[in-house]
């Protein structure tokens, strides 16, 4: 199976009025077990059992799949070694038998047939993918397996498209986690002061001051930094 987790970003803010749990329900980190690869990804995201399916499926429907599939992290094993790959797009008109390119023989020969020369894999007629950075290069897609655990990009993209959730779907979330949080080691709790948690929404008037510093790379889990001596 195959999750989306939500999570949050900049979780606890500093606002005029205090701490703040800021609840921002977007896809944040992706983790596979029974999908390993790209290819039932794909027909998993797509709705459809047979892989022969694929072709029938509307260009709208390959909008929203690219959507999610974009910059996600990917790793392909037929080689004499691993490489990694991050996917700009998925070309769904595309096959390993349609496209083609010049060997350094300047013959030109389809990937199928040079895959099946190199590495003696006979490829089904899939979509290919479109990898991003500076050596950009198109891959079979049953090649292609995913990178689990990976943190997604946060470039507005959830996993029901660009729109945020309703209000009462935040308020359904908020429950379920202060729930979570409350039930907790509550002995630590007390001992850092925090007498009740309650999941009623509150309205406060206060903008949200700047987050603290942080320490480490985009995208990786992070150590606090030095707490500022002044918010705002």
């Amino acid at each position: 199976m195959a999750d989306f987790v939500n999570g949050f970003i900049s979780s606890v803010q500093m606002t005029q009025s205090g701490l703040a749990l800021n609840v921002h329900l977007k896809t944040a980190v992706l983790i596979t077990t029974s999908l390993p690869t790209l290819q039932s990804m794909v027909t998993c995201l797509a709705g459809v059992r047979d892989f022969d399916q694929l072709q029938t499926i509307p260009e709208v429907k390959w909008q929203e799949i690219n959507k999610v599939l974009h910059r996600l992290k990917i790793i392909t094993f037929h080689g004499r070694s691993t490489i990694n790959y991050t996917v700009n797009q998925l070309l769904p008109r595309d096959t390993s038998q349609r496209m083609t390119f010049k060997e350094k023989d300047c013959k030109q020969v389809t990937i199928a047939e040079y895959f099946k020369k190199v590495y003696l894999c006979e490829l089904q007629e899939l979509p290919l993918v479109r990898t991003l950075g500076k050596n950009q290069c198109h891959l079979p897609l049953e090649l292609c397996y995913l990178v689990n655990k990976q943190f997604l990009p946060f470039n507005g993209h959830s996993e029901r498209g660009n729109r945020d959730p309703p209000p009462t779907v935040y308020f359904e979330h908020s429950e379920k986690i202060v729930e979570k949080i409350r039930s907790l080691n509550p002995t630590l709790q007390k001992a850092f002061g925090v007498k009740s948690i309650s999941p009623k929404p509150m309205q406060l008037k206060g903008r949200v001051l700047p987050a603290a510093p942080m320490t480490g790379q985009l995208n990786h889990f992070h150590q606090a930094g030095a707490a500022p001596k002044r918010w705002g």
